[in-house]
């Protein structure tokens, strides 16, 4: 009796070694997947950022391609609209200012730092200076801000700069970061902001490299606004597009002649940059 059951009992743990094994199998399979489909995502992501770039540097880099072997991460200044506040300049604000003004969107951008992993293998991340405070001034406490880049940021971004390359790890520059709020704690549009945080990791990750204006575009250049030309953009928008102040209001009409004054100034004002 026993000797008539041993043999169904082989072939029923067969049968389960097979069904675990086909299971395991599809496990293997949908992970090699899932990895396969990562990697094609991030090799699009390089593609969008290689579509953004712009400048001199470029003929300076190596492609942002896939490449295993790769043992640096390319390093690039990214800007972006910039944020006042809850109010983004949208192209309400855009044409306003415009209109009034004579002012290009391109004049008001928030600064950036990428760093790109061609191997794949790390994550990559924009690194920002932000302040807490959430008024249209934006001036309050600084803290620094890491963020995976995706399809939809890169969208976002107005200029892409290549600037250096790196060996720094993703927890290195956070360090970094955390560092410059620190000894940086307060937001300041003079001294504390986006920008002077960006240059600081540019050197202390590219070997005390600079990044040289020489190198950028004019629009570069232009892209840092004056103080007062900053916070009275952000009065305004904030009047018109939050507050519901009426554009023939004469407080406004006040205002744009100050933006407009500002805007034309001598450009000797150019010692203070500005960057949210």
């Amino acid at each position: 009796m026993v000797l008539h059951i041993l043999p169904m009992l082989a072939i029923a743990a067969g049968q389960a070694y097979l069904k675990n094994k086909k299971r395991e199998n599809e496990a293997n399979d949908r992970i090699r997947r899932a990895a396969e489909a990562e990697r094609e995502r991030k090799k699009a992501v390089l593609r969008a950022i290689t579509a953004k770039l712009t400048g001199p540097g470029v003929s300076e880099m190596d492609a942002l391609v896939y490449d295993y072997s790769s043992n640096t991460k390319a390093v690039l200044l990214v800007m972006t609209p910039i944020q006042l506040g809850t109010v983004q300049l949208s192209k309400n604000i855009h044409g306003m200012l415009a209109k009034h003004v004579g002012m290009s969107l391109d004049s008001v951008s928030h600064w950036g730092l990428i760093v790109v992993d061609r191997s794949l293998c790390e994550t990559n991340y924009c690194y920002e200076l932000m302040s807490d405070q959430k008024t249209l001034n934006m001036l309050g406490k600084n803290y620094a801000r890491s963020e995976e880049i995706t399809a939809e940021m890169i969208e976002m971004w107005n200029c892409c700069y290549y600037v250096g390359e790196t060996t720094r790890s993703h927890s290195d520059i956070l360090n970094l970061a955390s560092e410059y709020t620190r000894t940086n704690p307060r937001y300041n549009v003079f001294t504390n902001n986006c920008q002077n945080m960006v240059e600081k990791l540019v050197k202390d990750i590219c070997n005390n490299k600079v990044i040289s204006k020489q190198k950028l575009s004019e629009e570069l250049v232009i892209a840092s606004p004056r103080i007062g030309l900053y916070l009275m953009v952000a009065k305004v928008a904030g009047n018109v597009f939050l507050g519901g102040t009426s554009l023939n209001d004469s407080s406004v009409a006040r205002d744009m002649k100050i933006i407009q004054g500002l805007w034309k100034a001598d450009t000797s004002m150019g010692k203070h940059r500005i960057g949210y």
